[in-house]
């Protein structure tokens, strides 16, 4: 499916029911034998994606024979990265929505994050269906003003009290060893460039250089 970020939401959708109901009549070629057909001739094809959106629609409770309850069970097995299910259940009139993921890629904080920008998305195109593509925001308010405040927030405080000198002969004692400066392949710790820089005042105060002297 092509998306031009112009174009509304709803059109969108309608786009997407389009492809769907046409690729219906291949539905009984499986994605499995898909992949089965494909690695007879290419051994090395991995999976054709890496994340899956499917929509289960189930009656799983029938009253001929009594109550009971039926709950959706999670086997252990992920073949994708995610995997998205949207169950409508027994006609509830909700929706359940379950995450499988390959826990060695993904925390579960990532989930939950992932989780809470598609609830932002869909309560953007709830509120107005003919929405521009291109105007959904993707993150969450919380991690946009994260994103621009915080992490664009470049302002340090700065000791006013402080000369650059003080402040370079401070960090000489807290870390001398680290690099202060580096050109090409040559750098210089914080004590190297102080002893250079000592080094440089006495042999001006040795020729009578004096404060405003043009050197």
């Amino acid at each position: 499916i092509n998306v031009a970020n112009q174009n509304q939401f709803k059109d969108f959708c309608k786009d997407i029911s389009v492809n769907l109901l046409s690729s219906f009549r291949h539905q009984k070629y499986s994605y499995n034998n898909v992949l089965n057909d494909l690695r007879k001739q290419y051994p090395n094809v991995p999976n054709l994606y890496n994340f899956l959106i499917s929509y289960q629609i189930t009656k799983a409770v029938d009253s001929e024979f009594g109550n009971y309850s039926a709950n959706w069970m999670f086997n252990n097995c992920c073949g994708n990265d995610i995997n998205i299910h949207l169950h409508d259940l027994n006609d509830s009139g909700e929706l359940l929505v379950s995450y499988d993921y390959l826990v060695d890629k993904y925390s579960s904080k990532e989930m939950k994050d992932i989780h809470n920008r598609i609830l932002h998305i869909i309560e953007q195109v709830t509120q107005n269906i003919e929405l521009n593509l291109n105007a959904i925001e993707i993150v969450t308010p919380k991690e946009k003003s994260k994103m621009l405040d915080n992490w664009n927030n470049m302002k340090i405080p700065y000791p006013v009290n402080e000369t650059v000198l003080s402040l370079f002969e401070k960090q000489v004692i807290k870390t001398p060893d680290n690099i202060a400066v580096k050109i090409g392949d040559t750098s210089l710790s914080y004590r190297q460039l102080n002893e250079k820089a000592n080094s440089l005042a006495r042999f001006l105060i040795q020729n009578n250089i004096k404060e405003k002297s043009v050197i």
